[in-house]
């Protein structure tokens, strides 16, 4: 994996140069050592005042976000990397976190069963316990049948375990519901 970076002092490129002040919604539309702020393309660091928050300190630019760093959190930074390990989760797979400066999957940790039918799926590093979707038609209800309306054509929904006309439905016709506006 590549780990860019840029410190505050060194020369602004002539690429990035041709993005600066362009228009963004997200810090993807960038160059990779500035971020989307107010709309536009900007270098971060001038907005920190790294000497301030830690002695010797400086700016750099990981994944579009500035961070206060020294040499000597530099230096340990690439001893890690250098022995395989991350020093944030962005360092890491999509599915994966950074956990002691190893990259682990990230739903090792949580247990959604405990939740009922839960499973674990991860965004953007992040475990989140989603309720388990069954897309699959169980053998014994054959080729016709459903297990949830996304199997079904058109406006049908899956009622009973068969794609039904939801307008066709007594309790919609008893609600007035939107098949009789």
């Amino acid at each position: 994996m590549v780990h860019q970076f840029l410190i505050h002092s060194l020369p602004v490129s002539e690429e990035i140069d041709d993005l600066h002040g362009i228009a963004c919604v997200v810090s993807d539309e960038c160059h990779w050592t500035e971020w989307c702020y107010q709309n536009k393309c900007d270098l971060p660091c001038h907005l920190l005042q790294c000497e301030q928050v830690k002695p010797n300190g400086f700016c750099i630019v990981r994944h579009h976000l500035p961070f206060c760093t020294t040499a000597v959190e530099l230096q340990r930074d690439a001893q890690v990397r250098a022995r395989g390990g991350c020093i944030s989760s962005l360092d890491c797979q999509e599915t994966e976190w950074c956990m002691n400066e190893i990259c682990e999957d990230a739903c090792q940790q949580l247990d959604c069963s405990s939740q009922g039918e839960r499973v674990c799926q991860v965004t953007n590093h992040h475990p989140i316990c989603k309720p388990k979707v069954v897309d699959e038609i169980p053998d014994h209800l054959g080729e016709k049948h459903c297990t949830n309306s996304y199997q079904c054509e058109g406006s049908f929904i899956c009622l009973d375990y068969q794609c039904k006309d939801p307008c066709q439905q007594d309790w919609i016709k008893k609600i007035k519901g939107p098949c009789y506006e």
